[in-house]
């Protein structure tokens, strides 16, 4: 974990991918830098829109992302992303959401049941 952190200390000098956006937030997976992960809201229409870009290069995915808990409302303010529990396909933020493309949303929402059950 602490190399993770220096990572993310350190990123606003890490080389980024082409096409990476600069306010994109480093993900760390394994003790290395995986993928950038930038989300914004779309506040005219209530959506908010994220871009996963693996640090090989290219677009992992880029499109309209939900919060797993589908009665849940996320603000600018709390699409904060929290660069230790992201995965390729999950979006987690610093205050617990999740957040899930909506394109394969059912398929997604069932995957992050399996690996990220519910603490008891």
């Amino acid at each position: 974990m602490e190399v993770a952190r220096r990572i993310i200390a350190n990123s606003k000098g890490l080389k980024r991918p082409k096409g990476v956006l600069p306010d994109a937030v480093p993900v760390i997976h394994r003790g290395s830098l995986e993928w950038w992960d930038y989300c914004w809201l779309d506040s005219a229409k209530n959506e908010i829109h994220c871009t996963i870009w693996p640090q090989s290069g290219g677009v992992l995915d880029n499109g309209i992302f939900l919060p797993s808990d589908e009665s849940r409302k996320v603000s600018a303010a709390e699409l904060v992303i929290d660069p230790y529990r992201s995965e390729y396909d999950f979006i987690h933020l610093k205050d617990g959401a999740v957040l899930i493309p909506k394109l394969g949303y059912e398929s997604f929402k069932e995957k992050l049941k399996t690996t990220n059950p519910p603490c008891q």
